[in-house]
This record gives structure tokens, sequence and C-alpha cells, in this order.
């Protein structure tokens, strides 16, 4: 009963005694003799056997604290061999799945993979290259045998697109200047005055205007042609051409008397039979205006309309068929080196890529090996660290039970009870060292060789490129 009373009294006075701890990591739960010693309660377990004279002097087993120093050594030393074949296991397949060999090897045949895929690149592009080549050998013959057919050694009058567009904006400016000028003379006769006679004026303007760019357009040129067959045919349609300008001049000069008459309802009808009665003859001055107006704005329209192309008639029409043929030609050129450019630049991007991916591999693979190194050393350390914590626990245990007994201690006390064989995880780093070596001589390789690869992938882009010669070289000029 006093014993009861007595280990009750030293619960309440002791702090809460620690958990049991679970050994792995030695890093992260290493061996502690001091806090051992007080889970297992040494020095009591000591000071209560010692006063009972225990163990015995002929004792030749070890008693219950000891035995509880030996299973929570062992334990620890397990709890390291276990945690020492699951990293030795983790390391084994980082080091077995790493694998320079596929990146080096793409890397080495990184040249000859650009090569063919340009090649097959140029062969898509045969056959519309071809169609392309030939349309512009075709138009530039035409445009010589034109040039020789019509004795031209000038070039082609060619306009710029501003140019042109100068000039169409000229034509509609002078439908509507026209238009403003003329909407004063029809204004006198009209039921809405202005703005009805600014109706009326501008469709006359557009007519005259472009009617008279027609004929600057179309009839003008065959005056220039070098065929005097065409040239007096062009003549006699110029001639036509300034007929039908004054023609209609007049008759809208003879529509504003019809108009100004009264004559509203039937104003074509009356302005058609005076035209044709007598052409020439207007009812004032203003009608003379309104006609000569007619005549100039024509006049200018047909100018600038005549200055649309090249004054030789089909001369435009023919260097601009050749230069569409040369430019969709030179589109398509343009469309295969861009390609090009775009393959030789990936590919040379790869291939910084690969030679960056296997170094990564490398010391991923050197990292490995060095942990699996660290690993081993830390598991050494851990089972030297539990034996002389066994050491350590048994000499405190026993210390302590010597000075609390009268009869000399057992002959094992000063002997160190055996432990259990635990199978320990095999750190040996000969076939990784190996596998290393011949790594690390793929990416040497590969490396002295980008130089070379960089070189092969120009070369290659180089003769690819050269087989789609220049337009000059493709089609050089005739000489005159």
């Amino acid at each position: 009963m006093g014993g009861l009373i007595d280990r009750f009294l030293r619960w309440l006075q002791s702090d809460a005694k620690p958990a049991r701890r679970t050994y792995g990591n030695p890093e992260l739960h290493p061996i502690d003799p001091d806090r051992l010693a007080k889970e297992l309660n040494l020095e009591q377990e000591a000071e209560r056997l010692g006063k009972k004279e225990l163990p015995s002097s002929t004792d030749t087993t070890i008693v219950g604290p000891e035995a509880r120093i030996v299973q929570a050594v062992e334990k620890a030393r397990q709890g390291f061999a276990d945690w020492g074949s699951g990293r030795v296991k983790l390391l084994n397949e980082t080091i077995n799945s790493i694998d320079l060999t596929p990146s080096t090897h793409e890397t080495l045949q990184l040249d000859t993979e650009f090569e063919r895929r340009a090649g097959a690149l140029l062969t898509g592009w045969h056959s519309t290259l071809q169609k392309l080549s030939a349309a512009v050998r075709e138009c530039k013959a035409e445009f010589d045998a034109f040039q020789k057919k019509h004795g031209l050694l000038r070039p082609v009058h060619a306009l710029s697109n501003l140019e042109r567009s100068i000039r169409i904006v000229v034509l509609i400016g002078l439908i509507l200047i026209e238009g403003a000028v003329n909407s004063f003379f029809f204004a006198q006769g009209m039921w809405g005055g202005l703005l009805d006679g600014l109706i009326v004026a501008v469709l006359f303007a557009a007519l005259n205007v472009l009617l008279a760019a027609t004929y600057g357009r179309r009839l003008l040129p065959e005056v220039f042609h070098t065929d005097v067959r065409r040239r007096l045919v062009g003549v006699a349609l110029l001639a036509a051409s300034l007929s039908l300008i004054f023609a209609l001049a007049l008759l809208i000069a003879h529509f504003r008397d019809a108009v100004t008459g009264g004559a509203l309802d039937s104003a074509a009808k009356v302005a058609w039979a005076s035209f044709r009665n007598n052409p020439t003859t207007l009812n004032d001055a203003y009608s003379v205006v309104l006609c000569a107006v007619s005549v100039v704005f024509a006049l200018v329209a047909a100018y600038d309309a005549f200055g649309l192309d090249d004054p030789y008639p089909g001369y435009g029409k023919c260097a601009r068929k050749k230069e569409q043929a040369l430019a969709d030609h030179a589109i398509e050129m343009d469309a295969i080196q861009t390609s090009l450019d775009e393959l030789k630049v990936e590919t040379l991007t790869n291939l910084d890529t690969l030679i960056d991916r296997a170094e990564v591999l490398l010391r991923q693979l050197d990292q490995a090996i060095a942990q699996k190194i660290e690993t081993g050393d830390r598991l050494r350390n851990a089972f030297t660290d539990a034996d002389n914590c066994l050491d350590v626990l048994l000499r405190t245990f026993r210390t302590h039970n010597r000075v609390h007994r009268s009869t000399p201690p057992p002959p094992y006390f000063d002997l160190l009870p055996p432990l259990r064989d635990i199978a320990k995880p095999d750190f040996s780093t000969d076939q990784d060292r190996a596998k290393y070596a011949i790594q690390k001589a793929a990416l040497d390789e590969a490396r002295s060789s980008v130089s070379r690869i960089r070189a092969n992938i120009q070369g290659a882009y180089s003769r690819l490129f050269d087989r789609l010669k220049s337009l000059d070289e493709h089609f050089p000029t005739a000489p005159h």
C-alpha cells in the first residue's frame, strides 16, 4: 500500500511524461538519450530496483528497464533503416528515370532534321512556284513581243497609286465644280430654283465629264499607234470625239433655253428639236457661256483620263500584267523565305533548349547521387547514435542501480546486450557513377557539336534558298 502511495506522490510531483516517439528521419526524429531516459523513467527505476537488490548478483539476463532500453533503441534503429530504405528506393527511381540520351541524340540529329523539313517545305511549294514562274515567263515574253512589234524602246509610263487616285479625284471634282457652276444657269427657269438647277446641272456635268473621260481614255491613245491605219482611225475618232463634246455642250445649252423659255414639261423634246433645226443658235449669252463651260470641262476631263495610263494603246495593260505576275511570284518567294527563316529560328532555338534540358538532367543526376551518398552517411551516423544511446542509457541505469544497492551488481553490468541484426539498404553508387560518366560523355559530345550543327543548319538554309533564285536570275532582261 505504501508503495502505491509513494508512486502516486511521485506522479503528482513530476512533469507530464512526453509521448513515446516514432523514429524515422534521423534529422527530424533523432534519438535523444536524455529524452528517452525520462520517457523510460530510468533513474527512478534504477533506484527502486537497487533498493530491492535487483537484479541479483547472480542474474545473467537483463531486467525490465534494460529490456525497455534495448527495445526503444532497436525500434529507433528499425525506423532509421525503414527511412533509409524508402529514401534509397526513391533516389534509385530518380536516378534510373534520368536519361540524357534522347535529348543528346535529338541534338545531334537537328541539322539533318532541319534539312529534311526544309526540303519537304520547298517540295510542297514547288508546284505553285513552277506555275508562277511559268506565268512570269509567259507575261515577260508577251511584253517583249509587244515592245518589239510596236517598236517601243521606252519604259512604260506607270502611275503610282497616289497619282492614279489624284486623277480620279480630279474627275470627280470636275463633275462637282461643273455642276455647281452650271446650276446657276439652270436655276433661272426651274420651279425649285437653285436646288432643282443644281440637280439638273450635276446630272449633265456627270454625263459630260464621264463621256469625255471615256473618249480620252479609249479613243485618244489610238492617235499614238505606230500602225498608220490605226493612227488614222485614231485621228478620225479624235475628231468625232471633239464633235461629240461640242454637240453635247450645245444640247445642254439648248436644254437650258427650253427651260428658261417656259417649256418645263417638254424641255427635252423642245431642246432636241431646237438642236436638230438650229444647233448653233442659242437664245442668250448665258446659254453660250454654259456651252463653253461644258466644252472646257469635257476637254479637261478627256486629258485627265488620258493620263490614267500609258499613252500607247495596250502598253500599260501589257506591262501591268507582267508586273502582277512578277509581284505574285515575289510574294510567294517572300512567303517561302519567311517559312524557311521561321524553321531555322525554331531549329536553333530547339538546339539551345535541348542542350539546356540535358544540362539540367545531368545536374539532377549528380544531385541524386550526392543525396544517395549523403543519405547513406546519415543512416550510418543514425545507427552509431543509436548504439551510443544504448551505451549511455544502460550506463545511466546501472550507475544509479549500483548507488542504491548494497550487494555487488551482476557481472553482465559490464557488458552491452547484443542487438538484433537489421538489414540495411545498399547505398553503393558505383553503377550510378558509371551511368553519370556515360551521360556526361553524351552531353559533352552534344556540346562540342553545337557549333558544327549550327554551321550545318546555316549551310543547309543557304543551299536550299539558293534553289529559289532571285527573279533577275529566273527572268533576265533581254537586251534591246
